[in-house]
């Protein structure tokens, strides 16, 4: 099996392991000689540097609450907007700059659920919290978020991943079995540079473009959310017959009304099936490319 070929397995795969996939990656990385997936790869590996500007998919609302004692006590709500000008954007939101393997070893321990969350530093707190209630005082404040956006994360890198090789695998299929930096690689370093910059920095996984595929953009960027009728409309429009069609959406709509948040487990079996019988394909379209077109499509329903 080549290179490609394990890293679209691996993306597809319902146990895979993140860190392993991005691991495959950074052969491919080096094998295509692309300086921008390296560093990619190795920020998702290894952790994003504070001078380094975290991608807008690893950074997710949260709540501020705070512990108060004195004449009120009790856990209040906190706006951001207690804090000078200055100070509003990095408590804002979570911008979580951790490891990958990270992330995924709390989805592990929470078993996907719950809620976690990030202290203030207590300085501010007790400076800034405290100004909520007068005759209190705040001993602690944290921002909270979901272990739900966690699990996001990890599905929307491997469906980067996914976007990424299949268009690589495209353009160049013997990408991952030629020597490494091989010369006409190199010479093809531009639009190595435009599919990376399409799928992997495009930011949000709505908008991954997947090349030079426009109408399955266009049905993709139909879709609304929460809408089952329009994702089977547009899962047919990408190759799948009306009855599979279906099948998958609701699917998909069980795993967004169990909670799940990008591609949940119904899906994700979904997909594991489909692929060993080849589900309803039309002529021109590879089971793969179904898979990552309709997870664009359901990431669009159930965002």
């Amino acid at each position: 099996m080549s290179l490609l070929q394990q890293i679209i397995e691996e993306a597809i795969s319902k146990d895979s392991s993140v860190t392993r996939l991005l691991r495959l990656c950074m052969v491919l990385a080096y094998d295509l000689g692309h300086e921008p997936l390296s560093t990619w790869i190795k920020h998702e590996l290894e952790g994003y540097p504070d001078e380094v500007e975290v991608p807008p998919y690893r950074i997710f609302p949260g709540i501020t609450r705070g512990h108060i004692v004195g004449r009120y006590e009790g856990i209040i709500q906190i706006p951001v907007t207690v804090l000078p000008e200055e100070m509003r954007k990095k408590f804002k939101d979570i911008q979580y700059r951790q490891p990958i393997a990270e992330c995924a070893q709390m989805i592990d321990e929470s078993g996907g659920k719950g809620i976690l969350r990030r202290d203030w530093p207590i300085v501010l707190a007790v400076k800034y919290g405290s100004t909520m209630t007068p005759g209190s005082h705040c001993t602690g404040a944290w921002i909270e978020f979901s272990v739900a956006n966690l699990t996001s994360l990890v599905d929307q890198i491997k469906t980067k991943i996914l976007a990424f090789s299949l268009e690589i695998k495209s353009t160049y299929p013997d990408a991952g079995l030629l020597p490494a930096h091989d010369e006409n690689l190199k010479e093809k370093e531009k639009l190595v540079s435009q599919i990376f910059n399409t799928t992997i920095n495009g930011g949000s996984v709505q908008g991954i473009a997947f090349g030079n595929h426009s109408v399955e953009q266009n049905i993709v960027n139909g879709i609304t959310p929460g809408d089952l009728p329009s994702l089977i409309s547009a899962l047919e429009k990408l190759g799948l017959s009306k009855d599979s069609a279906a099948d998958l959406a609701n699917n998909a709509d069980a795993d967004r009304k169990a909670g799940e948040k990008g591609i949940g487990p119904r899906v994700k079996a979904w997909f594991e099936k489909g692929k060993e019988v080849a589900v309803d394909v039309v002529a021109g379209k590879t089971f793969d490319q179904i898979i990552a077109y309709g997870t664009a499509a359901i990431l669009a329903f159930s965002p």
